[in-house]
């Protein structure tokens, strides 16, 4: 995917990886979300609800 995109997009891609958004698989972007307990998860860790 990211072959397709320009040097800006990457960027922005590579700080969404760097604050825990995204995770980088190879050439793959994944996200994993859930809510356990009344508590948000992404990517294992945990975001406030408020």
């Amino acid at each position: 995917m990211s072959d397709k995109l320009g040097d800006e997009e990457r960027m922005q891609l590579q700080m969404l990886v760097e604050q825990g958004f995204f995770i980088l698989n190879d050439t793959d972007y994944t996200a994993n979300l859930s809510v356990e307990e009344g508590k948000i998860l992404l990517n294992g860790s945990e975001f406030p609800l408020f």
